[in-house]
Parts: C-alpha cells; structure tokens; sequence
C-alpha cells in the first residue's frame, strides 16, 4: 500500500508558518512597564513618535532590542530631548540615570 505524504507536507508548512511568524515577533523591539521585562508590554517593529498615543508615555522601565536591530530613546514626542542610544540585548533603564518611566518616543532601526 501506497503511504500517504499529505499529513507530512501539512506538517512541514505549519511548522514552517510558525517559525516564520515567531522570527517576525522576535525581530520585534519590547518595551515593558518595569524592570526585568514586567508588567504590560508593547512589541514595534518600527519607530513611535508618541508614546502616548500607544497608552505607553513615561512608563517604560526596561526593554529588550533583538539582534540586527538598534534603537535610540527619546524623553519626548516626536524624537526630541535627551536621547539614549541602545543596541541588541535586554536594558533596565532604572540603570541608566534620569530614564526610567521618561521614554516618550523611539527611533528602531
């Protein structure tokens, strides 16, 4: 008797589909309410010129940036005031003075 290859095939692309949609949420860029990446969290693959219209203005206390990407911080809308540079891994901006819960827009590149 001939094997069927169909239930193979199916499962291939499931898991292909999967993989492919957890390597786009992990190319995401996550901004989380308190340190140690706690509390509410917003996921971007691209840039924010006001934090407040995502419900997320001064309240980030950590972050996490994926591999290939970098972001810079910015104490107000539309990228202005003082600005905090970050490249790949996982940040607590209670670290870095004067940031934490002050984040009000990001650049992501």
């Amino acid at each position: 008797m001939k094997q069927k290859r169909f239930p193979i095939k199916r499962a291939a692309m499931l898991f292909a589909a999967s993989m492919l949609a957890t390597s786009a949420f992990a190319a995401n860029v996550v901004i989380y309410e308190h340190i140690n990446k706690g509390g509410k969290a917003l996921s971007t693959g691209s840039s924010i010129l006001d934090m407040t219209l995502r419900g997320f203005n001064d309240k980030a206390s950590s972050i996490t940036v994926p591999n290939g990407r970098y972001v810079v911080l910015y104490e107000h809308v539309n990228f202005r005031g003082k600005s905090l540079p970050l490249g790949p891994g996982t940040y607590n901006l209670t670290n870095y003075k004067g940031w934490n819960d002050i984040l009000s827009s990001i650049a992501v590149y």
